[in-house]
């Protein structure tokens, strides 16, 4: 029974001393960056080309007049001519080709950060054990020693 109550005593004696410590905090934030390029462009067609062909003569009365008149188109130009009194007019229609393009691309990126682990000191307090109590604790060190003692004295006989 005795030896019972001894290794209680014994081990709250030990487990009494044991510190404990605090965990370290962990950070970790995740980041997720939205990058925007702007970009333009011109697209550009290729070349087209017509042509008006026009014969003139002049009749007895020194007036001009066109005797032939020969138009080729292109892909995108209409060609055309007009002899109104002396005056000769010639036209060319043109779609439009210049096209011009902006658009934007986004690009997402999800980055982790790298984990932080902080520990946080902890403010030591300074405690002064008043003299009760290390008396209180000589005289259980000495019964400690004692019982040791008598324990081994036990063991012998």
């Amino acid at each position: 029974m005795k030896s019972a109550r001894f290794r209680i005593l014994l081990l709250v004696v030990l487990l009494a001393g044991c510190q404990t410590s605090r965990l370290p905090v962990i950070s970790q934030s995740a980041e997720v960056v939205v990058r925007e390029v702007v970009r333009d462009s011109i697209i550009t067609l290729p070349a087209d080309s017509s042509i008006i062909r026009a014969w003139f003569e002049c009749d007895s009365l020194n007036r001009v007049i066109m005797t032939e008149l020969e138009t080729h188109s292109g892909k995108t130009i209409q060609p055309s001519a007009v002899l109104i009194g002396n005056k000769f007019i010639a036209t060319a229609k043109v779609d439009s080709q210049a096209i011009y393009l902006s658009w934007k691309e986004r690009h997402r990126e999800t980055a982790t950060t790298n984990t932080v682990i902080k520990e946080i000191p902890v403010e030591k307090l300074v405690y002064k054990k008043p003299k009760w109590l290390v008396w209180l604790s000589a005289i259980g060190g000495v019964w400690m020693l004692f019982s040791i003692i008598s324990i081994i004295l036990k063991l012998k006989k």
